[in-house]
């Protein structure tokens, strides 16, 4: 059904203006409420590989990844990272790592580390019960681009994968900077 908004006519001069400002502010808040537009980032499109336990992958939050528009993958490998971004080099690729689910953490640390000096693009979720908070700053970057503390809740996961990309653009940077 198309509906029609009716601005209303004035005389000459400013009186008019007014009429067709205040008609135009009538017809954008009658768009609004009619058009429900998140304030939120845009959809994040693109390539995720979740890594967890095969025993016990977490279906919930694969399903929450896919609804981001998120091609995700679900595995235990660390080597897929790689493949996978030699293969998705030209568009997003976010890695979630369960950490907890990889036996001896300094062993995932060097191995991050690695991937991280390879694949400056690659935006890396690190995710533990064994740290005290979730980081969303920048200061483990040579590690990952963000830290959350397991559990975590849907906004987290919204909020981590927004500063995963921002850090990820410092990283890429600071990476340059170096070469």
């Amino acid at each position: 059904m198309e509906q029609t908004l009716h601005l209303p006519q004035k005389s000459r001069g400013a009186p008019r203006a007014a009429g067709l400002l205040s008609g135009l502010s009538a017809f954008v808040a009658a768009l609004a409420h009619r058009i429900a537009l998140p304030l939120t980032v845009a959809p994040v499109a693109g390539h995720a590989i979740y890594l967890t336990s095969p025993k016990r992958p977490n279906v919930a939050r694969v399903a929450q990844l896919r609804s981001k528009n998120l091609q995700v993958a679900v595995t235990s490998d660390l080597t897929v990272i790689d493949r996978a971004a030699r293969e998705f080099s030209f568009s997003r690729l976010i890695c979630i790592i369960q950490a907890d689910d990889f036996g001896d953490l300094d062993d995932l640390i060097e191995h991050l580390i690695t991937l991280r000096q390879c694949n400056p693009a690659v935006e890396v979720i690190l995710v533990s019960r064994k740290v005290n908070r979730h980081d969303f700053s920048a200061e483990r970057l040579a590690i990952c681009d963000v830290t959350l503390q397991y559990p975590y809740t849907s906004s987290d996961l919204d909020e981590a994968l927004i500063s995963a990309h921002h850090n990820n653009l410092a990283w890429r940077k600071r990476t340059r900077l170096l070469q």
